[in-house]
């Protein structure tokens, strides 16, 4: 979630471990420390993500701000990004993207709808959506109800009969 990324700590980044005598191999997941019941949980990241939070934390080491905060995105002026800059961030990333690929942008492009559109894509691909559940750290499968529109038929079935056995 957006939330959990700006308060994503350092000691939050999991890594390979490194070969004896050398540092820390690459970096491969994340272990989320949410506050509600399902939001403790490791998220594995895609070798593309894992690959840019890595070229990342090569440049944060130099950015002085960083060294006084645990916090991985931080900014000058505060210890972790605000909602605010997370969302000026994802946008202009996402229309630099469009731009790139000659398409059209969409009509949202904030961190949630980043992060909606990953879990219909994953739901459309067949991940179960109690998988999608943990994985999102979602309370149950109602949290998957807003994005029924966006998914194909039967995974809409299986989530309306899931919230449907659940009541």
């Amino acid at each position: 979630a957006p939330q959990e990324l700006r308060r994503l700590q350092m000691a939050g980044i999991l890594r390979e471990p490194g070969a004896p005598g050398r540092s820390r191999g690459a970096v491969t997941a994340l272990q989320i420390d949410g506050s509600g019941p399902r939001q403790r949980r490791q998220v594995v990241l895609p070798f593309a993500v894992a690959q840019a939070l890595q070229e990342w934390l090569a440049v944060r080491q130099f950015y002085e701000p960083a060294k006084k905060h645990p916090v991985v995105f931080c900014s000058r002026k505060s210890p972790s990004m605000s909602p605010h800059a997370l969302l000026r961030l994802v946008t202009a990333t996402l229309e630099r993207a469009c731009a790139s690929a000659r398409l059209p942008a969409p009509p949202r492009m904030g961190p949630q709808s980043v992060r909606n559109t990953l879990l219909v894509r994953w739901l459309n691909e067949g991940m179960p959506p109690n998988e999608v559940v943990r994985a999102a750290g979602l309370k149950n499968e109602k949290g998957l109800h807003h994005l029924r529109d966006l998914v194909n038929p039967l995974v809409r079935l299986q989530i309306a009969k899931k919230i449907r056995d659940d009541a």
